[in-house]
């Protein structure tokens, strides 16, 4: 997946406006930063069984 965000994804959101052009494969740490700066109150990454996908809980 991370082959594919970094050939496709990635390029693709690089050409929006506005776009902060992270592609599919983003780190917990973009997540909070990202969710804080649009107004949420907590980011929790979910126990969720899965190798491929991490799970966010966005709060208010």
């Amino acid at each position: 997946m991370y082959g594919w965000s970094v050939s496709h994804c990635l390029p693709a959101a690089m050409v929006e406006p506005d776009s902060a052009a992270i592609g599919t494969a983003i780190r917990p740490q973009a997540v909070r930063l990202m969710s804080e700066e649009a107004g949420f109150g907590s980011c929790e990454v979910q126990p969720i069984d899965n190798d491929l996908f991490r799970f966010y809980l966005l709060r208010a």
